[in-house]
């Protein structure tokens, strides 16, 4: 005679919780090597290519100090960019989080309240309320969010910005002239 033993599920919340958390560490550990190795490899980049030029001109290219620094701020726009949206789209994954998971104890609620009507009329009732109040909740989710991310976007592409109105603040002064 074999004996078998029930296994309790892991709530449905408690799965996606540890989804999402298990996402947002490789996305942070994932952007962070790879700001890490940029920076590294850029400034790796610079050394080199300032010692070539050194050899070969000298003081002809005197000011590779400017274009050095110039590449400098843009990579710097570029990491600081890179954080934004890093941040921006983690703060995004934590309001659809908190809606998934609010949506789904909600369901919880009207299915557990679905067992104790006593009618089918009443059932109905219950089930078209639920399906109402989850539209209206899931186009007003869907609007926040929708305006979390355009203003995520904006704000991560500021400093890309700036740094391409430095360029032709920069250059397209001694083309105009």
């Amino acid at each position: 005679m074999t004996t078998t033993t029930k296994t309790k599920a892991a709530p449905a919340a408690t799965i996606v919780e540890e989804t999402f958390a298990a996402t947002k560490a490789t996305v942070e550990n994932a952007v962070k090597t790879g700001q890490d190795a940029m920076a590294k490899n850029m400034e790796t980049a610079f050394a080199m290519t300032r010692e070539q030029f050194e050899k070969a001109g000298g003081n002809l290219f005197h000011g590779f100090d400017d274009v050095a620094a110039f590449g400098k701020d843009n990579m710097d726009a570029l990491v600081k960019a890179s954080t934004i949206a890093t941040k921006g789209w983690q703060d995004l994954g934590a309001a659809w989080f908190a809606f998934a998971q609010g949506t789904m104890e909600k369901s919880v609620a009207t299915a557990q309240a679905m067992m104790t009507v006593k009618s089918p009329r009443e059932l109905a009732d219950l089930q078209n309320s639920f399906a109402k109040a989850s539209f209206d909740s899931f186009v007003a989710e869907s609007s926040k969010l929708s305006e979390m991310g355009v203003k995520v976007t904006n704000d991560a592409f500021a400093p890309i910005t700036a740094r391409v109105n430095a360029t032709v603040e920069k250059f397209g002064k001694p083309l105009a002239a």
